[in-house]
């Protein structure tokens, strides 16, 4: 987005011109433009984009930049388990993937690496921005999940 302001001016200064861009981001962030520790992005004929996170075990985080989190409420994450693991969920983090904890996800067993569903759960209030690490748990274990994206609710 980006505002331009021209005020009437005055003599001896004439007119003052103010510009400024801002980049405003979707509630929607895609997994595959994060930051990935650990897992891979993966192609998917079902994932948004055709791509998603994906080759991941206990412990890979995918980290996004500098969100606004103030009025968020509710996460809701869209993932696609296709081996016999359960138990499996993700952890999301303020500013380190040790931080405060600002969510948990169950993340069920979809029954196919490309059969995907949506899960929704409570974001613990927190204002301002902080990068948000989201925490693959499931101890021991590989091939826990395929992530396509995170949305924020508010």
């Amino acid at each position: 987005m980006e505002a331009l302001y021209t005020d009437l001016g005055a003599v001896p200064a004439g007119e003052l011109v103010g510009k400024t861009t801002i980049a405003l981001r979707s509630p929607r962030l895609e997994a595959e433009e994060a930051e990935l520790n650990g897992p891979k992005v993966v192609g998917s004929k079902g994932a948004s984009n055709k791509k998603a996170v994906g080759a991941t075990s206990h412990g890979h985080s995918i980290r996004f930049e500098d969100c606004n989190v103030s009025k968020v409420r509710s996460l809701t994450v869209r993932t696609a388990v296709g081996s016999a693991v359960v138990g499996s969920k993700m952890e999301v983090h303020l500013d380190s993937p040790t931080g405060p904890l600002a969510a948990t996800v169950e993340v069920p067993n979809t029954g196919g690496w490309d059969n995907w569903v949506e899960t929704k759960a409570p974001f613990n209030a927190a204002t301002g921005r902080h990068d948000l690490f989201i925490v693959l748990v499931n101890p021991g274990k590989g091939g826990l999940m395929n992530v396509d994206w995170i949305e924020f609710g508010f």
